[in-house]
């Protein structure tokens, strides 16, 4: 199938879609990836019941099996089946007792060029089908992996999933800078959730919609449809999918609100019926412009709250928001650090760990160190701790905290890097299997956040020491985040450190050089490709122009702030909206141990921060919008009585495990803390 605005090809095997490219895409992206078959529909329900030996992490599991597959010019049609209970004997004779689901699907272009698909499931046995959630779904194989930046920038994209009831649709965007972008919005029927299957650290693996439906009655139908567009990106994609009658386009400046605070929500349809709200949340006032009704709610009740609406000519039509209300910020804090004091550090004098903020396994209410797995020690991401503690103190006076930061401090001092040398290690007792980079910047971002506290000035020779040997061990070639070298560079400068000031200036600038002169070109790192890998790009090149007001760098900063804001979502929920895909982080740091994505996750804070010091010198209030709801939106890994969470598994399910849930190991997320009481406009 081709028209003016795709080419399409088919697998005859499958019935389904193998590649779709723009016809004006100059490097020809194919949108699917192989070796699954885009579009095709999922029937999981005799799988899990019935394995049959089949593996779930191998991909995306399909019990529809093709009947026929026909192609024209124009279109083309496969029809599937599904037979019961698979493992029972099945003869010739009784083949048609065994007959369950049927499916029709068809392609073809409607009157704007664009892709149209639908699909009929139709129940031919003689008993009433009840479907769990995640049984019955479609292939949505979008070609999101990681096998390097040069290919991620023009032939790979970042799917954003929104599976909100008869409002569903897919933002797929390039990872690089285009106008070439692939959309989808259901125009009957929807999905309520999605799965992955086949993720790992640098694949996103296959994705499938959950389909919104609950029963079939014998010779009953459920028909989907859904229609596949190109876009120019974020915001030309919200307006197109506002012009179709069955999607509801949502849009709000926060997802997370403070208590106290009122919620803005606006929702545009085009069929132009009323639309309707339904809340615990009190309403404030509902106005009608248009196409648009805006909707203000009072967050009175901190927590997650979800917003449901109704619309269309007839009101038949059904989708939601959700938002999170926190309490203020200083509540947050204090009483996480309460907890982090009393429940994560470690205290036994004599020992090694003596003073560490360890892990905590906040469903068994148990302290976790792992000397082999050092992404579950005392040290590297762990320090986020300390330097909230820090930063905490630095304000405010509490004679407890106090005494828990000197004991932190002296075990990093003690046992996590060498003040002769500058090094940071791995694991305690100064000992590194191999040199990581990352630990550097942070283990001199600690000691300088400490200073203010307890004035001792031999901590920031110690971290002018660390980010010397850093730049020693080759850190001019590496992409550090979670550091703020401006910031050291200006701390040594005001406290008599004016040489060592002048070095690292000098070294950080010419890193900055080296960033600039690879472009989005990104070097591998522990992963591929990924969005912490552009945010020091970013980061660093702009605080190279406020160090020198050389108006290149705001130049030079544009591809790099293009390729960040691509792994955003647009999603009206606060786990997803302005937060960065990120999908590996819960294998490597939690309990649950799978890949998969974790929305949110505290790193996606890190592109909030970008885009806050952006806006604040160049007055982009866009941009300062989307980096305070982003940095507001990871809040809610701090529960309320004190725990946190290094990761949220959002997928109903990846990899055949149950998602939809905060990971119980508070790790590695206090980072997040530091960032939002450091650079929220608001406190």
């Amino acid at each position: 199938m081709k028209n003016n605005v795709f080419g399409v090809s088919f697998n005859p095997a499958t019935g389904g879609i193998s590649c779709l490219r723009l016809n004006d895409d100059p490097h020809a992206m194919n949108w699917v990836k192989p070796p699954l078959s885009f579009g095709v529909p999922v029937f999981s329900h005799n799988l899990k019941f019935y394995p049959d030996g089949k593996d779930f992490n191998a991909g995306v599991p399909r019990d529809f099996i093709l009947d026929r597959f026909e192609e024209n010019e124009t279109g083309a049609v496969a029809v599937y089946h599904t037979e019961q209970n698979q493992t029972r004997p099945r003869t010739a004779e009784t083949a048609e007792s065994f007959a369950e689901l049927t499916a029709r699907t068809e392609y073809s272009f409607d009157e704007n060029g664009f892709l149209f698909v639908k699909t009929a499931i139709k129940n031919v046995s003689r008993w009433q089908k009840f479907f769990l959630e995640g049984d019955l779904g479609v292939n949505f194989n979008f070609y999101d992996d990681y096998y390097d930046a040069a290919t991620c920038m023009t032939s790979r994209c970042t799917a954003h999933l929104w599976c909100g009831e008869d409002s569903s649709w897919v933002c797929a965007l390039k990872m690089g800078e285009s106008d070439k972008n692939l959309g989808l919005v259901f125009t009957r029927g929807g999905a309520t959730s999605y799965s992955q299957y086949g993720c790992k650290s640098n694949d996103r693996g296959y994705f499938t919609a959950n389909l919104n439906i609950k029963t079939l009655r014998p010779g009953e139908e459920y028909v989907f449809a859904y229609v596949l567009f190109p876009h120019a990106g974020k915001a030309d994609f919200m307006r197109k999918i506002a012009s179709f009658p069955h999607c509801a386009a949502i849009t709000s400046d926060n997802f997370t609100y403070f208590t106290g605070e009122r919620v803005h929500i606006a929702v545009e349809n085009a069929a132009g019926g009323e639309i309707a709200a339904d809340t615990d949340l009190p309403l404030i006032s509902c106005e009608r412009r248009g196409n648009v009704t805006e909707f203000v709610f009072d967050a009175d009740m901190p927590g997650e709250h979800k917003i449901s609406f109704t619309y269309g000519a007839d009101g038949e039509n059904k989708t939601f928001a959700k938002v999170f209300v926190s309490e203020p910020i200083e509540t947050v804090i204090a009483r996480r650090l309460e907890f982090i004091v009393e429940k994560q550090q470690y205290n036994e004098a004599g020992n090694a760990l003596d003073g560490a903020f360890l892990c905590y396994d906040a469903e068994s209410g148990r302290q976790y160190y792992d000397e082999q797995f050092s992404d579950m020690n005392a040290q590297r991401e762990r320090l986020g701790m300390t330097i909230m503690l820090a930063r905490y103190l630095q304000t405010h006076e509490n004679e407890k905290f106090l005494s828990a930061l000197k004991k932190a401090v002296a075990f990093v001092r003690r046992e996590v890097y060498d003040e002769k040398s500058g090094e940071v290690f791995n694991f305690a007792d100064k000992y590194s299997s191999w040199l990581r980079l990352y630990n550097f910047p942070w283990v001199s971002l600690l000691l300088a956040e400490t200073y203010p506290v307890l004035g001792d000035k031999t901590m920031l020779d110690d971290a002018y020491r660390i980010m010397d040997a850093y730049y020693e061990r080759g850190g001019e070639n590496f992409y550090p985040n979670g550091i703020f070298v401006r910031d050291l560079i200006e701390t040594f400068g005001a406290n008599g450190l004016a040489e060592e000031s002048e070095k690292l200036r000098q070294r950080f600038l010419a890193h900055v050089e080296k960033i600039v002169a690879r472009g989005v070109n990104y070097p591998k790192h522990e992963v591929n490709y990924e969005q912490t890998i552009v945010t020091p790009a970013v980061s660093f090149i702009f605080d190279a122009y406020l160090l020198t007001k050389d108006e290149r760098y705001l130049r030079e900063i544009q591809p790099h702030l293009a390729a960040l804001e691509r792994f955003d979502g647009v999603q009206p929920h606060y786990m997803l909206n302005n937060i960065a895909v990120r999908f590996w982080d819960d294998y490597w740091f939690g309990l649950i141990h799978t890949f998969g994505d974790t929305l949110p996750h505290y790193w996606s804070s890190l592109s909030s921060i970008d885009y806050i010091k952006y806006a604040e010198a160049t007055e982009d209030d866009e941009l300062l919008k989307r980096g305070v709801c982003g940095l507001r939106n990871c809040l809610c890994l701090f529960m309320r009585d004190g725990t946190a969470s290094c990761a949220r598994l959002y997928p109903f399910e990846v990899n055949g495990v149950r998602g939809e849930r905060f990971d119980p190991l508070c790790n590695d997320q206090d980072f997040a803390l530091f960032f939002a009481y450091k650079y929220l406009p608001e406190k």
